[in-house]
């Protein structure tokens, strides 16, 4: 039994629950934190990842800007590398009890095949991301660590 512990960020006030093996990197400017998987064996050549993004935004945002910021999301994704695959469209979802839009994709990099999801929510002028990041071979025995973890996911006010 795989045991989970919190980690709170209060710089974005959020907390989320994770694997207690798992590496936790919060040195990336870009990223308010990642979560690494182990390597599995010697021979694995990629760590399955969450990562959150946050950012503030200094303006109120139009009430359909959730759905605008959306298309654009997977218009970047799609644009972005010609062997990107669409695996589960654009759909509705919930983050923290809060409307949110998620879509999964997958793309070739330096020979793998990588299996993307994306979840985000807007609150309170903050945008909130969860990426996840796994080898397409491997997502399905990963699947249920990351959905743990996005349903543990947590914005705090």
């Amino acid at each position: 039994m795989v045991k989970f512990v919190k980690y709170v960020n209060k710089e974005f006030a959020f907390e989320i629950s994770y694997p207690d093996y798992w590496e936790v990197n919060e040195s990336d400017p870009f990223t308010a934190v990642v979560f690494w998987a182990p390597l599995e064996t010697m021979k694995d050549k990629y760590k399955e990842s969450l990562k959150i993004v946050c950012f503030q935004n200094s303006e109120d945002k139009p009430s359909d800007y959730l759905v605008t910021f959306s298309s654009k999301m997977v218009e970047e994704a799609l644009s972005d590398e010609d062997s990107t695959q669409i695996i589960e469209p654009l759909s509705d979802a919930l983050l923290s009890g809060f409307p949110a839009k998620q879509f999964s994709y997958m793309r070739q990099v330096n020979k793998l095949n990588i299996y993307t999801y994306r979840i985000w929510t807007i609150y309170n002028n903050s945008d909130y991301h969860i990426l996840w990041f796994s080898e397409m071979r491997d997502k399905d025995r990963y699947k249920p660590y990351f959905n743990k973890m996005i349903r543990s996911f947590k914005i705090s006010f």
